[in-house]
């Protein structure tokens, strides 16, 4: 936090090392079509399903009894996984399909 701090107040943009390695990672492998679902294990199932029905990552994790980073990592390799960019393009993208989650 110090350091997003200090790079702000120096007027220079603070990008988090996780959205680093996210924007490595689509830059070496590229965005592909055709996200697959059954790549996710069941807890990240869980994951989407909690999100599809509009809980937070907060909730998610209460109602799931694990940590808030925890929903956080999942949220973040179910991206991964399915090649999305974000939580909106997961949502359009499970809306998108003719199967029930």
């Amino acid at each position: 936090m110090l350091t997003a701090i200090a790079e702000v107040s120096n007027n220079h943009v603070y990008i988090c090392q996780e959205v680093k390695n996210i924007l490595s990672d689509q830059l070496l492998h590229g965005d592909q079509a055709n996200p697959d679902i059954n790549n996710l294990s069941d807890r990240e199932m869980q994951i989407v399903r909690a999100l599809k029905e509009g809980l937070s990552s907060k909730e998610i994790a209460s109602e799931l009894s694990i940590s808030l980073k925890t929903v956080e990592v999942h949220r973040h390799n179910i991206l991964k996984k399915l090649k999305l960019k974000n939580t909106v393009s997961l949502i359009n993208f499970i809306n998108s399909q003719a199967f029930d989650i």
